[in-house]
């Protein structure tokens, strides 16, 4: 009996990588099909910076945001890397656009550095010339 159990739990340890590896392969395809979406169905909305959270083991941080589309609140959270961290209490409270998917609200970006209005094909606006100054080359 003993002996059945090793042999199952060596078998587990053979196949357990595979699993793992097959599952970031699969969340890695997922998200990019769902940016893809976002890209291709998006439309522009006005959200709000409710609070910057800076990472502790790398450079920027995550922001947390709140948006309306038709008359719901929706949050949600993008990671930052290339807002350095001295300009969070300057983008916390402020307005900026969000993109949202028309088939799925929840799928969404805000939009707040020069990098993220060129992934959309969006002008950078010259009202936000201002976060310019919090840019890392991240």
């Amino acid at each position: 009996m003993k002996n059945k159990i090793v042999e199952i739990l060596g078998r587990i340890n053979q196949v357990l990588p595979y699993l793992v590896f097959g599952t970031i392969i699969c969340l890695g395809i997922s998200y990019s099909m769902m940016r893809y979406r976002l890209k291709q169905h998006y439309v522009l909305t006005v959200g709000t910076v409710q609070e910057y959270n800076i990472n502790p083991r790398g450079p920027g941080g995550s922001v947390k945001y709140s948006y309306k589309v038709k008359d719901k609140l929706y949050y949600s959270t993008d990671v930052y890397p290339e807002i350095h961290r001295s300009g969070m209490d300057s983008i916390e409270g402020k307005q900026f656009p969000v993109a949202y998917d028309t088939t799925d609200v929840g799928n969404c970006q805000i939009l707040i550095t020069t990098k993220r209005f060129k992934q959309f094909s969006i002008p950078f606006p010259d009202s936000l010339s201002w976060v310019e100054e919090y840019e890392t080359d991240w």
